[in-house]
């Protein structure tokens, strides 16, 4: 079915590209944010395999359609001959199938990658849609949003029988250049007027998966949700400046509500960018409209504009807080925000001055690059300073009017100054805890993390201004329909430039090649992390068939074993499962009971310790045996655990 599902995700995008006149590398990342939604809504009923039968919909109606009526075999036909005679088609499909091949066998390695992003798309892999109610399998992040997390499950259905990791892969970077494609869109123009410069397609493909490392390099390590949120930002923002240059109202109204509504199903810090992004769109509003730049027409289509995009993003963000609140799915994180909020209890930490000095060092002089490369190594301080010096190419070029010039300056000072303010106050706050944020370089790679939607945002609005926009010369051009091939493409070897000299080449390498020489010492090296669990693992396989899906897993007090949990929790998904430190010494039954009922769990394993049992579990059963799975009742009161057969 796989053919199946490209084939109706390819014939929508043209279907938009001839409906609103636009290219195919510009619809793209419409389909792909519309699909998510699609399957966001069927993972509530745990029925994401229907997007088979929608796919074979979609190809049947297009081709009876397309037998019955001349008009829409015409126009069909018309559009897949424009799009097939545009190379930056081929160069976005191209690079995408190469780049998901080259990644189709990694391994899920980093270390955010265990703890939560591949271990939860493993879970709406085999529940083929999202768990039941304390059923999450990474309790510690429950209330993550599933955004990124279903398109890569699209990608994992390829291959519906076994869960291949290597595809979720495939789906995170496939949906980046997806989100990236609209950047190249112009190109095409250079091609149809100028071929001697055919070099800048396979240079453009290189771009194309290259161009997130200037500013942001944990895409190449792992599948965290940062990168396509910023990108999704970018787009929006791009999308608000777009408006009178993007020729249909349509298109533009869905771009809007879909961008803004994939951003907040990135991640939970997805809120505060959508109301930054939505803060733009209001501004734009009131600077271009409330000022008589707009007709009464252009202002009624404004507001309604306004009221579309926030009830969209309303009701995706509402939908997932209220399933979260309903399945008690809350991130750690989350609720040590929300207490401090409340209580005004923000943590004292007595390492306040390394803290902030890290941080200073971290901004001014780190690196973002955690690998050197073999051109520019930026830190984030040199990297502002070059989105400072190409706003003011753009401002000397005239890309944008002196209204959307002080708009989009203003804008992006006040997000710039706010996202890395309260990156600074997070690491006061809720990454108190964590000492390895004392380390320069490890507060560079957060601050580069952190930041990633506010420099790839503004990396996405001025590629767009430098490709899209012309300079107002006669009348009112101000958009790239007439613009020479010349400039066109030297605006691109520009940008490209830019990258090209900026970003990470070997993490890039070891992602999508250098990984194979490491990948069963790597495989290995995981492996051993969870051996000791070997049996949990093998008593608890096909649990989690069963109505109840998470089972507490008790193990000695007296070890460290919290690394070595998440990868057991990996290995296990789609069972949630929670840990429990014990000891018979010390310990009352009421305690264990006190311990379970907290769990909220339906099952318990328990390691062996030294001592019997029979104090700690005799009133809960007659005689409790380690390393048995017992199933958690509750009657009158009291907790209950009756063996499960083997």
């Amino acid at each position: 079915m796989w053919v199946i599902n490209i084939l109706a995700f390819l014939l929508a995008a043209v279907w938009i590209a001839g409906k609103a006149k636009k290219t195919l590398s510009e619809t793209l990342p419409v389909v792909a944010m519309g699909l998510v939604m699609v399957l966001y809504l069927l993972a509530y009923f745990r029925r994401l395999s229907w997007i088979d039968g929608i796919s074979a919909g979609i190809c049947l109606v297009v081709a009876v359609a397309c037998l019955c009526s001349r008009s829409i075999r015409s126009f069909f036909g018309r559009t897949i001959l424009r799009t097939a005679a545009d190379p930056v088609t081929w160069m976005v499909l191209g690079s995408i199938a190469v780049v998901s091949l080259l990644t189709a066998d990694r391994l899920a390695l980093w270390w955010d990658d265990i703890n939560f992003w591949a271990t939860d798309v493993k879970s709406i892999f085999y529940f083929d849609g999202f768990a039941a109610k304390y059923g999450n399998t990474a309790p510690e992040f429950g209330d993550y949003p599933p955004g990124v997390q279903l398109f890569k499950w699209w990608f994992l259905h390829m291959h519906p029988g076994e869960f291949r990791e290597g595809l979720m892969f495939s789906g995170y970077y496939s949906l980046n250049m997806l989100l990236l494609a609209p950047l190249f869109s112009p190109l095409q123009r250079v091609w149809r007027q100028k071929k001697y410069w055919w070099w800048l397609f396979p240079a453009g493909a290189l771009c194309l998966f290259l161009l997130p490392g200037v500013a942001e390099t944990f895409y190449l390590e792992g599948t965290c949700s940062d990168l396509p949120m910023g990108l999704a930002y970018g787009l929006f923002l791009w999308n608000v400046l777009d408006r009178r240059s993007c020729g249909c109202h349509r298109f533009w109204m869905v771009r809007a509500c879909l961008s803004l509504s994939f951003v907040l199903l990135c991640k939970n810090t997805g809120i505060l960018w959508a109301a930054l992004g939505f803060l733009f769109l209001i501004l734009h509003h009131l600077w271009i409209h409330r000022l008589g730049d707009a007709s009464d027409n252009e202002t009624r289509e404004s507001i309604l504009t306004l009221w579309t995009v926030a009830a969209t993003a309303a009701l995706t963000e509402g939908s997932w807080l209220a399933s979260c609140l309903l399945k008690r799915r809350v991130a750690k994180l989350t609720g040590a925000g929300l207490r401090m909020a409340v209580s005004g209890d923000i943590p004292e930490t007595s390492y306040g001055r390394e803290l902030l000095s890290a941080f200073v060092e971290g901004f001014t002089t780190v690196p973002i690059h955690r690998m050197e490369t073999v051109a520019i190594d930026l830190s984030m301080l040199g990297f502002l300073l070059l989105l400072v010096l190409l706003f003011l190419l753009l401002w000397k070029q005239r890309r944008m009017d002196k209204k959307e010039t002080v708009l989009t300056g203003l804008f992006l000072i006040f997000t710039g100054m706010l996202c890395f303010g309260w990156t600074l106050l997070a690491h006061f706050t809720i990454f108190a805890g964590e000492m390895q944020y004392l380390d320069a370089g490890a507060m560079a790679a957060s601050i580069e993390r952190y930041g990633s939607p506010f420099t790839l945002g503004a990396v996405y609005v001025f590629w767009c201004l430098q490709v899209y926009r012309e300079s107002p010369g006669k009348g009112d051009a101000m958009t790239a329909k007439t613009r020479e091939p010349f400039r066109t493409a030297m605006g691109y070897i520009a940008g490209m430039t830019v990258v090209f000299l900026c970003t990470q080449y070997p993490g890039a390498y070891e992602a999508v090649w250098g990984y194979r020489e490491s990948r069963k010492e790597d495989l290995a090296g995981r492996e051993a992390m969870w051996k000791e669990a070997e049996h949990f693992l093998t008593a608890t396989e096909g649990l989690w068939k069963e109505k109840g899906t998470r089972i507490l897993y008790l193990r000695d007090a007296n070890v460290n074993h919290r690394v070595k949990d998440t990868y057991i929790n990996y290995e296990a998904s789609p069972l949630g499962v929670v840990y429990g430190s014990y000891q018979t010494e010390g310990m009352t039954e009421e305690d264990m009971e006190r311990l379970i009922r907290e769990s909220h769990a339906f099952y318990l394993y328990a390691d062996p310790v030294k001592g019997a049992p029979d104090p700690l579990f005799g009133g809960m059963t007659e005689a409790f045996r380690y390393q048995s799975v017992y199933q958690i009742t509750e009657k009158a009161g009291k907790l209950f655990l009756s063996e499960v057969d083997p």
